[in-house]
């Protein structure tokens, strides 16, 4: 039932604005497998944005977000190289976005990177990277 009225919502959404972002990355959070969703679910869903024609800064958003999952669970698991590659990802995505994406949306990805979480020991974005993401 909460999935069935969520998907109303973002119907209604996308219809009154197709290229909207926000409920759409909302949406996407719902998939995350920690929230009962799945990865193939969110991949299912980032495709069909496609086929919609909604903007690539949407795609982006939808990819970073997935990304930054990824990393949170590989990090959780003890598997800071991996971990640490989709953090990347998820940050470069949000970059090319803009805006206040990453800080409302890549959080894990944002706190392990520059915060000192999982790479202290082998985080390699040089002084001047770790200002542009901050």
């Amino acid at each position: 039932m909460v999935r069935r009225s969520l998907e109303e919502l973002l119907a209604i959404a996308n219809r009154a604005l197709p290229s909207n972002a926000l409920v759409r990355n909302r949406y996407a959070v719902y998939l995350l497998p920690r929230w009962g969703g799945s990865y193939a679910e969110l991949d299912k869903f980032i495709e069909a944005t496609v086929r919609q024609g909604a903007p690539g800064d949407v795609i982006k958003q939808l990819q970073a977000i997935k990304y930054d999952d990824i990393g949170f669970a590989q990090e959780e698991k003890g598997k800071h190289r991996e971990a640490k590659e989709n953090f990347e990802k998820a940050l470069r995505l949000g970059e090319q976005v803009g805006g206040t994406f990453s800080v409302d949306f890549l959080s894990a990805s944002r706190y392990y990177l520059c915060s000192g979480g999982v790479t202290s020991q082998s985080l390699s974005l040089h002084a001047d990277e770790v200002q542009r993401i901050d």
